[in-house]
């Protein structure tokens, strides 16, 4: 799946994990990141310059870079999560990484955490999607931290609003 066909998907998960997550509540210029001394994970630190916004210049920002493998660490620290005024939220509440249309998964957001570990030991699959395996070279993922609105409290919908979202290309 194309970086382009994937950022759409950032789009449509909206509307996509309004119902899919309601039934699961309960339960380029690419930067090669550094491993974790910890687990031997890439880290993928939030930043604007991977930031995937429209830009007034019409660039469109480089994807993370990482190698194959179990998966990766979210890092946080550091990093202001801009959160629109009309949401009335105080921050994001969930981790979506979306491979494919039937491969998106979540992990819960936690306050004060800002390390979050992303493989199949701490990812949840949305409804239908295929089970977590391992990164492969040649995919493309998005990963993104942002706001699930199971009440619709915002705007009377349930959905799903990415705060920051970034793509990463696996070697």
């Amino acid at each position: 799946m194309g970086r382009a066909k994937l950022r759409k998907y950032v789009l449509l998960i909206a509307a996509i994990i309004a119902v899919i997550v309601s039934g699961c509540q309960n339960a380029n210029g690419a930067t090669p990141m550094p491993n974790t001394s910890q687990n031997n994970l890439p880290v993928i630190k939030t930043d604007d310059e991977h930031l995937q916004i429209e830009r007034s210049d019409g660039t469109v920002a480089p994807a993370y870079e990482i190698v194959a493998g179990n998966g990766f660490v979210l890092d946080t620290s550091g990093y202001e999560i801009q959160i629109p005024s009309n949401l009335n939220i105080s921050q994001p509440n969930m981790i979506q990484v979306v491979l494919d249309n039937d491969k998106m998964y979540y992990v819960n957001w936690e306050v004060g955490k800002t390390s979050y570990t992303i493989t199949s030991d701490t990812l949840r699959p949305l409804q239908n999607s295929k089970p977590f395996g391992v990164l492969q070279s040649g995919q493309t993922i998005v990963v993104a931290v942002g706001f699930l609105d199971n009440n619709g409290q915002t705007t009377g919908q349930v959905a799903f609003y990415p705060l920051w979202y970034a793509m990463i290309d696996v070697q």
